[in-house]
């Protein structure tokens, strides 16, 4: 396998994570089942914030309720952690959306990914599920000062925008 040349396995079973890299992965196979396979990537983002003041009133993650008619995965929450060493307070998810399946991938992943065999089952999608779709757009839609809104509305701890 070092050297880089394609070698060809049987196998009985194969498992191919829910990952970005998967669809694409799912597809290379050429097995029927990858044909209806779509990804929508959807991903979720958060307000965070270093301040000390904040961060040693909060140790632990805090759920809140979603709003009505809201998706169970936009739950708010308060969750303390740490990150490069720092103890920082995330506050969210707020949707986010692109066109890239990972971090570091390519905008052109969605449309990579679409095949003849999938665009009308992620219409179908999308039409069965309206109300999602009308929620994440409504997300994407949001500008910073309403998304400390939202943290406002939802914590009992006096906020105040800062630069961090």
């Amino acid at each position: 396998m070092q050297s880089g040349e394609a070698q060809t396995i049987d196998a009985k079973y194969v498992f191919i994570g829910a990952g970005g890299g998967a669809l694409k992965l799912l597809q290379k196979t050429g097995i029927p089942e990858a044909d209806n396979y779509a990804g929508f990537p959807v991903g979720g983002s958060f307000l965070m914030t270093e301040n000390p003041a904040v961060t040693a009133q909060h140790l632990e993650k805090v759920y809140g309720q979603a709003s009505v008619g809201a998706p169970p995965m936009s739950v708010p929450h308060l969750d303390a952690r740490y990150l490069d060493g720092k103890r920082v307070v995330l506050f969210g998810p707020f949707a986010t959306f692109s066109t890239k399946f990972l971090k570091n991938g390519s905008f052109f992943d969605l449309l990579s990914t679409t095949t003849t065999n999938n665009v009308l089952p992620m219409t179908h999608v999308g039409l069965d599920n309206f109300d999602l779709v009308k929620y994440l757009v409504s997300q994407v839609m949001l500008s910073d000062d309403d998304r400390f809104a939202a943290l406002k509305s939802t914590t009992r701890t006096r906020v105040k925008k800062t630069g961090n």
